[in-house]
């Protein structure tokens, strides 16, 4: 039976499906600004540990530091793989 994964590597023989977690955040929030948003927030769970969420986060960090907006960070108690 053929497998995929997707967004987490269980073996290195299955092939994976995954996405830019990264580049789609900084992108999401860049589309905001670029469309008159100034006011620009993130809601995730944890930051500190290797996840999908830390790349969001870090792109929507960089972004709005890039543009000169305040960061609007929204912490909530999301456990892993239910963000």
């Amino acid at each position: 039976m053929p497998i995929v994964t997707m967004d987490g590597r269980m073996d290195m023989h299955l092939p994976c499906v995954t996405s830019d977690n990264y580049h789609a955040s900084y992108n999401a929030v860049r589309w905001l600004y670029d469309h008159g948003a100034r006011k620009i927030g993130c809601v995730c769970g944890t930051t500190e540990t290797f996840s999908e969420t830390s790349y969001r986060y870090r792109a929507y960090s960089d972004c709005v530091k890039e543009l000169g907006l305040e960061e609007r960070l929204y912490k909530t108690n999301f456990k892993h793989g239910e963000e």
